[in-house]
């Protein structure tokens, strides 16, 4: 019998790779070789084995099992998308894609609604480029809620509802806040979806009320620069690695403890896995993994 292990690793740098897929079942004999021949920050793999894969330009592609491959549209005016989107599932023939660019100052930005089944995409403009999301499907309302922050300082909770053929914004839960510094890397949501935790470029660790979106409240500030996501383990611990190879542990109340194993860390995010080890990985090629005591 045939095991496989899967680890799933932010890497910004992926952008800059022409994607090719080596498809092979665990237990089938047979598989496939596919040259997409696209740049793209990520790929996505739906129950039932299809893979769905974004391009920096905001082109959806999906492909099958068996290597057919099936353009899902493309939104306009995208031409840089460096972090991985999500993937809101509410059902049969209505799930999305949704992401952000992280275009040039004299392009505009955007957050992006992709309908996969339909290739039907909405576009709101934001107010700088965006390094990536957090979202979620509320299927009981039928809302996607999404949250990211610009180079602007500016934290942006969009909403939307999805029951109609069409992706419509719900301006009263809709909402903009701004923090002191560039966001550079994506916010983290709680499991239960109550709070909101956002790291400015700068090291400054601030709070919000997901539901209401109050004002940021600033928990704790730390030195280095940070580019790379976060990771949140099952007791409610933030880990951020900053570019100069420190791990921070971060207690949401205020206090952090730290250690220095890396001398650089600028393209992937701390993973943990199942059992709460934490993996880091230099930009050096050196791997170093700690239990949640560092």
């Amino acid at each position: 019998m045939k095991f496989a292990n899967i680890l799933v690793i932010f890497c910004f740098a992926i952008s800059s790779v022409i994607f090719s897929f080596y498809y092979e079942g665990l237990w089938a004999e047979t598989g496939y070789i596919k040259q997409i021949g696209k740049q793209g920050p990520g790929l996505i793999v739906k129950n039932g084995g299809n893979i769905l894969f974004l391009s920096k330009f905001g082109e959806l592609y999906e492909i099958t099992p068996t290597g057919a491959v099936t353009t899902r549209g493309q939104a306009s005016g995208i031409v840089n998308v460096v972090a991985p989107p999500a993937y809101l599932e509410f059902g049969s023939n209505n799930n999305y894609v949704v992401y952000v660019s992280a275009q040039a100052q004299n392009q505009q930005n955007k957050f992006v609604i992709h309908k996969v089944e339909t290739s039907s995409v909405v576009t709101e403009n934001i107010d700088n480029a965006s390094m990536g999301l957090v979202g979620y499907a509320d299927k009981t309302n039928s809302k996607v809620y999404a949250f990211f922050g610009t180079l602007s300082g500016t934290i942006y909770k969009s909403v939307y509802n999805v029951s109609g053929a069409t992706p419509i914004k719900v301006a009263a839960e809709s909402a903009m806040r701004t923090v002191d510094s560039p966001i550079k890397i994506p916010p983290i949501l709680t499991p239960d979806k109550s709070k909101l935790y956002v790291m400015t470029s700068n090291g400054n660790f601030y709070e919000t009320n997901a539901n209401t979106f109050s004002t940021p409240t600033l928990k704790i500030s730390i030195s280095g620069e940070f580019v790379v996501p976060m990771a949140m383990d099952e007791a409610g611990f933030v880990y951020a690695l900053s570019a100069n190879g420190i791990l921070y542990k971060i207690d949401p109340s205020g206090s952090e403890v730290h250690v220095k194993y890396l001398n650089s860390a600028s393209s992937c995010g701390p993973l943990i896995d199942g059992e709460g080890f934490i993996y880091l990985f230099g930009d050096n090629g050196k791997v170093v993994v700690l239990n949640n005591n560092l």
